[in-house]
């Protein structure tokens, strides 16, 4: 009888170790499947981070080579205008020497009559 009792001891003992084993492995089991939900979750935040941001650099690229060409142009236009007005200082200047001489000449022809 004692020998059935001490039996039955160790199989309750041995069922209590595995029920309680089995208790920390479902445990363990929910506590990868929380940290794995968390992961996937910080991973997609990642990724919507990363896809905005890759965003934002390409919007403000395509906004630099926006100002690049305004700033070309104005460039252009600005060597324009300044080659435009060179000209026209050029041909006051020409006209300028050219009145002047003229007065010379009358002031010339004046003095030796």
């Amino acid at each position: 009888r004692s020998d059935l009792d001490s039996k039955s001891s160790e199989v309750a003992a041995k069922e209590k170790a595995l029920v309680k084993r089995r208790a920390d492995l479902v445990s363990r089991e929910s506590q990868i499947i929380d940290s794995s939900k968390k992961s996937r979750e910080n991973i997609r935040q990642r990724e919507a981070e990363l896809t905005k941001l890759a965003r934002s650099i390409k919007l403000k690229e395509e906004s630099l080579k926006s100002r690049e060409c305004q700033d070309v142009e104005s460039s252009r236009n600005a060597k324009e205008s300044t080659r435009q007005k060179e000209a026209e200082l050029s041909e006051l200047e020409r006209s300028l020497n050219s009145r002047e001489e003229s007065i010379k000449e009358s002031f010339r022809e004046s003095e030796e009559d």
